[in-house]
């Protein structure tokens, strides 16, 4: 098998992966909201799910990183997965200790499986082939992680949030979860995957050149890439307006239209199906457009669609267009990642570290919006994902001066 068709081979095994990870991130925001009952808790205290989920983003991504050099991608991927379904199996003694904490741990741990799943495989998505069609081929991995949040909702309604005791139905939810995950670790673990680190002459040893001007040389400081920098800042507010409308999206739609838990998890479904559709047609149009005016375009679709929801006095017509905004995230994380890695070479992994990392936007946002939501109104704080669409704006009419062969 030569080179070429190696690389196609395991990018479509690790496509899993994304899928997994996008599960797990939409089902623990429909867990939020049936925490917030079992506990009574309002809505800053009950993203605290979201919060302790998009935590692990900040602290592990570059210990993450030297693992993958050490061992290599595939066996990290490996212990990702294991990680992740311990974290579930928490969720079984939480269930019947009935103490907030116990089930925030089990997210966390949750948490960290899915950050060593993303910090290995974005970038090693991103490496599978030509460097100018990476966007594309990253926007056709994260179709996948798409694929899980359109599961997700399909899954929580005939389990998580049937009507009965929550307590139980988390526990046979993530018991479940848990065994699949541990599956999916166990055929990982037997699959060829090449070790890209080697590929591209990524050294498994610490550097050990003592020349400051040659170490000053090897930072990946602001001034050397200032794409990779903006691109961490874009994509913390980027993951931030995301998981905040995904958090609170099935709260609006029970708000508006006065409707069931497991009735508007079945609207919740649209959205992500939505952004699933918007991943596929998004790897189309990077062929005939770039990724800077597609990033615009889907920025400020967002930003409309959002001032529609919370301003339109028909609940049919609120939820339609806050649904809509999901065909308008579905691009924005791939395109972001990929430019901001565009000319690292060989500090890709390190570069994708420190991107993985600003993805704890996901964990400031949505505890912002709920506090807007308790101290205003849960309309109110819909203003947060509105201003978030208009800084990204910002950032890709500012990123075509820094990546003019975009």
């Amino acid at each position: 098998m030569n080179v070429r068709q190696n690389y196609q081979l395991a990018f479509f095994l690790i496509l899993p992966a994304f899928f997994s990870w996008g599960f797990t991130s939409s089902l623990n925001a429909l867990l939020a909201p049936q925490l917030q009952t079992l506990f009574h808790l309002d809505y800053a205290m009950s993203m605290l799910v979201q919060s302790f989920y998009f935590a692990a983003y900040g602290l592990f991504p570059v210990p993450i990183t030297r693992l993958i050099l050490k061992i290599g991608h595939q066996q990290t991927i490996v212990i990702g997965f294991t990680i992740a379904a311990c974290g579930c199996l928490i969720f079984i003694p939480a269930s019947y200790a009935a103490h907030y904490a116990f089930y925030l741990v089990g997210v966390f741990t949750i948490s960290t499986g899915a950050v060593m799943l993303e910090v290995t495989c974005n970038p090693y998505v991103s490496l599978l082939g030509k460097p100018e069609n990476s966007s594309s081929r990253l926007t056709f991995a994260q179709a996948f992680t798409g694929a899980g949040f359109v599961v997700a909702p399909l899954v929580a309604t005939l389990l998580l949030l049937r009507p009965g005791n929550i307590a139980n139905q988390v526990r046979i939810t993530y018991g479940a979860l848990a065994v699949i995950l541990l599956l999916l670790a166990m055929i990982i673990f037997f699959l060829p995957l090449p070790a890209l680190h080697q590929h591209f002459g990524i050294e498994k040893t610490k550097h050990t050149d003592k020349d400051p001007t040659n170490k000053q040389k090897n930072h990946l400081t602001f001034t050397a890439f200032p794409g990779l920098w903006l691109g961490c800042l874009a994509l913390f507010i980027d993951c931030g307006l995301e998981m905040t409308i995904g958090s609170f999206l099935m709260r609006f739609i029970q708000h508006v239209k006065n409707i069931s838990a497991a009735q508007a998890a079945q609207q919740v479904t649209i959205f992500w199906l939505l952004f699933l559709c918007g991943r596929f047609t998004g790897v189309v149009l990077l062929r005939y457009i770039t990724s800077t005016a597609l990033l615009c375009v889907a920025t400020l679709s967002g930003s409309t669609f959002v001032a529609l929801a919370i301003s339109l006095h028909n609940p049919n017509y609120a939820v339609v267009f806050m649904l809509m905004t999901g065909l308008c995230n579905s691009v924005l994380f791939p395109i972001i990642f990929s430019r901001a890695l565009q000319g690292l070479g060989k500090k890709t992994i390190a570069g994708s570290a420190y991107l993985s990392t600003a993805i704890t936007g996901g964990a400031v946002t949505p505890l912002l919006q709920g506090f807007f939501a308790d101290t205003f109104s849960l309309h109110t704080s819909f203003l947060v994902p509105l201003l978030s669409y208009l800084i990204v704006f910002t950032y890709a009419i500012g990123s075509k001066y820094l990546l003019p062969h975009d």
